[in-house]
């Protein structure tokens, strides 16, 4: 991630694995690289007038739950980066118009015509991977690259690049 260009700054929440491997190692890693790891907080971009909210929510199972400092976040546009996609009443929430999330590696072993075998979120299939739209706020879910356990059947590994533009 050392090579990264980015105009507006790189931003990672954590995840489950990333906690139980060795959480706080991880961040001092990212942070050396110029990655800001959002726990629970903002981070406001400004152009001109216009203002861009990075929200970054902290893992729903081994994380703080303090969503407080997410809430009344004053930006034209907000982004929810939450590592499971079962926090998107979350980007509801807060009147994110994105979240973008991860966790559920596409279900991981899936079965032509029957789809994922098993996926770990509260709302199940429906999250197992791509975009989910509600109101004005969609959910991208990738599938990622890596597994836990070391296992793929019939669900290629995810690389995806988001081009973001403005409605106005």
């Amino acid at each position: 991630m050392k090579g990264l260009k980015a105009p507006l700054g790189s931003y990672a929440v954590m995840g489950n694995h990333d906690l139980w491997a060795d959480g706080p190692g991880l961040k001092r890693m990212l942070q050396k690289d110029g990655i800001k790891v959002l726990r629970n907080e903002a981070v406001i971009l400004k152009r001109g007038r216009e203002k861009l909210a990075i929200l970054g929510v902290d893992d729903i199972w081994l994380g703080e739950k303090n969503d407080r400092p997410l809430l009344g976040v004053e930006a034209g546009a907000k982004i929810l980066l939450a590592h499971q996609p079962d926090h998107f009443y979350l980007a509801r929430k807060t009147g994110a118009q994105l979240q973008l999330s991860g966790h559920c590696h596409g279900g991981q072993i899936c079965f032509p015509l029957l789809g994922p075998l098993i996926v770990p979120a509260d709302e199940g299939r429906k999250y197992a991977g791509g975009f989910i739209r509600e109101g004005d706020t969609t959910l991208f879910i990738h599938r990622g690259i890596g597994v836990y356990p070391p296992i793929r059947t019939y669900c290629r590994p995810q690389v995806v690049k988001l081009i973001l533009k403005s409605s106005a």
